[in-house]
């Protein structure tokens, strides 16, 4: 049985703790890596958090503030990088941060629209008072 690289005794995971290296990498030498890691190492990470981003502000009130959205995503990011190094089961990547912050806004991007939409559709078809 062939062994990983994370199997292997003395092992440890690099972390990148440089911003935007990864993303730059990835984003300009896509030729060299297959579609798949390609795919999922920058856009995986942003559409992870998108749902995030949508729920937590309908779940909780708290959530319903980009600078509470945003530390939320970043401490969500924060737990699953940690937990990959710690279990070197993955790499600590500092652009994952980044990346997975960037899904939870759009996802609250989302949330928000959506929510206004649902107000100005509500008071226009208001019954009017009699």
């Amino acid at each position: 049985m062939r062994r990983t690289s994370f199997e292997m005794p003395g092992y440890y995971p690099h972390a990148n703790l440089t911003p935007f290296v990864s993303i730059r990498n990835y984003a300009t030498n896509y030729s060299h890596y297959n579609f798949d890691i390609w795919f999922f190492n920058l856009f995986g990470n942003v559409l992870l958090f998108v749902p995030l981003g949508f729920l937590l502000p309908i779940l909780f009130r708290r959530v319903r503030r980009l600078s509470a959205m945003l530390t939320l995503s970043l401490i969500c990011s924060l737990a699953i990088e940690l937990a990959q190094l710690a279990t070197r089961l993955g790499q600590f990547d500092v652009d994952d941060l980044l990346l997975n912050a960037l899904g939870g806004l759009i996802g609250f991007a989302a949330w928000f629209a959506a929510s206004r939409s649902a107000r100005w559709i509500a008071n226009k078809y208001r019954p009017a008072s009699a």
